[in-house]
């Protein structure tokens, strides 16, 4: 499906009462500014089905005004600046891109975000909250995994892209490779370096394949996110056993996950939304850590990889896709 085609049918389904009932005199209206995704409808009904069960009526006392942020930093400003000039009550924003052009763009307006990797998000400004989708000491749990998984592996790396992937994440690995006694390579060493215009995902986890023994930890973010089936394409064309931050890498053919499902983040945030509307202020509200961390494993593509899954890992595994 065409991403045109996409948000037209999500934008049409999403919130579907608001064009059918009746308006009383006090409406809220709540923006929001996403980023395409393939998951983009799972986050979004996930946010809406929860404000339901907080008792939030669509089209009877909440409209909701959809934006999507389209290809180019233009077009996410053009429409950050739509979502401002309805003056809504509150805007929710999907990742770190729509969140630095929204907080840029206001300074009053109450601000949640739902996934935003990123824990160097202090509270820059007090209209701002949100949900942290990983914490830093995470990157220990992928080492772990993947050494469980696959016991063989002598070497760890790490594919990051260096301006959108959180440095606090480094020093963890760095602990849990010393720890497992793996040979560590780093970005800066070895050129594993996730960039688009000088040297793309594949042509990167082909160079680390080149030496045996090895495992990839995918470092989240939101350019890896987008990158993410040229990535798995190439994980599993190279035979690198690797593991993701998030629940849809593995969902979209990618070995294995230790993380968050961001549908669970953006019902996190509707949380938030519902104590801003009755409210609360942002500045009052802490960032938080998601609700849950899953490890999902996806069962075929260790199979069409030859890899023979240990039972302690199967026995650990949250969900597996088979």
């Amino acid at each position: 499906m065409r991403r045109r085609d996409f948000i037209a049918r999500l934008g049409a389904a999403a919130w579907p009462l608001a064009a059918r009932a009746q308006q009383p005199d006090k409406v809220r209206l709540i923006g929001v500014l996403m980023g395409f995704d393939s998951e983009a409808r799972r986050w979004v009904a996930a946010f809406e089905r929860k404000l339901a069960e907080l008792g939030w009526k669509g089209g009877i006392d909440l409209r909701i005004e959809y934006r999507w942020s389209g290809d180019s930093p233009d077009q996410l400003r053009t429409r950050a600046a739509e979502i401002v000039k309805l003056n809504p009550d509150a805007i929710l924003v999907s990742n770190e891109p729509t969140l630095a052009v929204t907080s840029s763009a206001t300074r009053t307006i109450p601000i949640v975000f739902a996934n935003v990797t990123s824990p160097r998000l202090e509270r820059h400004y007090d209209n701002v909250t949100g949900i942290i989708a990983i914490e830093p000491q995470v990157a220990k749990k992928w080492v772990s995994v993947l050494k469980a998984l696959v016991p063989g592996i002598e070497r760890v790396g790490f594919l990051n892209e260096p301006i959108s992937t959180p440095k606090e994440f480094y020093p963890h690995i760095q602990a849990a490779a010393a720890s497992h006694g793996l040979k560590l390579v780093s970005a800066a060493a070895s050129g594993l370096m996730l960039d688009t215009t000088i040297v793309g995902p594949e042509a990167t986890i082909a160079q680390f394949a080149a030496e045996p023994n090895g495992g990839l930890v995918v470092m989240p973010s939101s350019i890896t996110a987008d990158l993410r089936p040229t990535i798995i394409r190439a994980a599993a064309q190279y035979r690198v056993p690797a593991i993701y931050g998030h629940r849809f890498f593995v969902v979209e053919g990618g070995l294995i996950s230790y993380g968050t499902d961001i549908a669970q983040c953006f019902a996190q945030a509707a949380s938030y939304i519902d104590r801003i509307l009755n409210g609360e202020t942002p500045a009052g509200l802490p960032l938080q850590p998601p609700s849950r961390y899953d490890l999902v494993l996806n069962l075929k593509t260790a199979t069409a990889m030859g890899l023979d899954v240990p039972v302690n890992v199967l026995a650990l595994a949250d969900e597996v896709i088979k």
